[in-house]
Order: C-alpha cells, then structure tokens, then sequence
C-alpha cells in the first residue's frame, strides 16, 4: 500500500492567502471614514426634509388668518421675519403706523393666536412692504409670496395668496 501524502502543509498555506492583513483592514476603514464624513452630513440634514412640512403649515397658517377674520370683527395681520411668522387680530401698534412688532415675540398673546419659529435653519423670505392683511369677508390686502428655503438655498417652495380670493397655493420652484 502506498502511504498518504501529508496535507498539512498545502492546508496552512491555504489559511494564510484566505484572509485580509492587518495593513488591508485599516486602509478600509480609513477610506470607509472618510466617506462617511463626507456623505452622512448630506443623507441626514433634516431641513431640507422638514421644508415641505413647514411649507404647508405656513399656507395653513394663512388659511386661518383668513378664517379668523372672516368670522371676527377686525382685520387679521400675517407679519413675517427671516425665521418666524406672527398671526396676529388688529394691528399691532395702530397709533404708531405699526401694523406688525418690530421683533416677533416667542410665545402667542390673546391677540396673537399664531406664533410660528421655523426649523433646522429654513429662511423665510417675503416681498416688501406691508405685511398681509386680511379683512372681515376674507379678502387680502394685496397679492402675497413667501418663499421658504434651506441655508445653502438647494430647496425652497413658495406659499402665494392670490389677490382677490385669498387662495393659499405652494409651488416648488
């Protein structure tokens, strides 16, 4: 009979070549960090999935200026700042020529029954001029359009009143 050749030398040199070096690993880990910083930062920026939600709440912020004075006696003030919205019944300092506060304030007064901060670093953005108004059949003081968009401006969606009939619309441009 002839005898056996002995495996075990083809068998260590098979478990060697199977693996990866300690050299291989880190290199791999290394490159798998550095994309990581580079892409997380984007997947997970919460601002730009939050700005169709704060859109929305904004026209229906609108629609309910609009509601209020339609069924109260006095007019109904959107005023706006670059990161925060006021619903606000009658002007604000009427004496002065001031419709809206100089600074929105952080917490709603009877008189304001709508204080709205924006999110995650949105930027609100109006035309200028006075601010929209609306008086006790519903009817706007004038056309509006606020657009809203994230800091690097990559998104943004606009919220117009249309002059006449008061109808809150959002477009993405």
């Amino acid at each position: 009979m002839a005898a056996r050749p002995p495996l075990a030398p083809s068998r260590r040199r098979l478990q060697a070549a199977a693996g990866f070096t300690l050299l291989e690993s880190v290199v791999v880990l290394v490159l798998l960090g550095v994309v990581g910083a580079r892409i997380l930062p984007k997947a997970f920026n919460t601002s730009e999935i939050t700005l169709d939600a704060q859109a929305r709440t904004l026209a229906s912020s609108i629609q309910r200026a609009q509601l209020l004075a339609s069924t109260g006696a006095s007019p109904v003030y959107v005023c706006t700042s670059s990161a925060a919205y006021l619903v606000q019944v009658g002007p604000y300092n009427s004496g002065a020529g001031q419709l809206c506060p100089g600074t929105l304030p952080s917490q709603p007064q009877p008189s304001e029954p709508v204080v709205v901060s924006l999110d995650n670093n949105v930027s609100l953005a109006s035309a200028p001029g006075s601010p929209l108004w609306f008086n006790s059949m519903g009817q706007p003081s004038a056309a509006g359009a606020y657009q809203l968009q994230t800091p690097n401006a990559t998104r943004s969606f606009t919220v117009s009143v249309a002059a006449v009939t008061g109808l809150v619309s959002i477009a993405k441009p």
